[in-house]
């Protein structure tokens, strides 16, 4: 078991202390344990700007709209040669991606990935 010896103290805001005591909480660790692994395991936050993640979303939104005009065409001419269920099921996957993407805005562009 490692012990940890040195202590670090730094300032948060109301909501970011709560932010913190909820992110914790959901994992079932301490807040100390959630800072740790923050720190030692950096290729699972992501951090990016909300000018960055509305160009995604505008981008991702783009192509919900190609596909779902592509599955217009298809059901208009009932193409077989195009597979109608595995483009709804990708018209899903990039609504299920923009309703992540809008969250992730709303909460200001930053996400946790744990």
């Amino acid at each position: 078991m490692k012990t940890h010896i040195v202590r670090k103290n730094f300032r948060l805001t109301e909501s970011e202390a709560q932010a913190l005591a909820s992110a914790a909480s959901k994992l079932g660790i301490t807040e100390s344990d959630y800072l740790r692994t923050l720190i030692t395991n950096p290729a699972h936050v992501f951090i990016a700007d909300n000018s960055f993640l509305e160009r995604i979303y505008r981008e991702l939104k783009r192509e919900g709209v190609n596909v779902n005009q592509i599955a217009h065409q298809v059901n208009r001419c009932h193409d077989a040669t195009i597979n109608a269920a595995e483009l709804a099921n990708t018209l899903s996957a990039i609504n299920l991606a923009i309703t992540s993407l809008g969250s992730t805005l709303d909460q200001g562009g930053y996400h946790a990935n744990h």
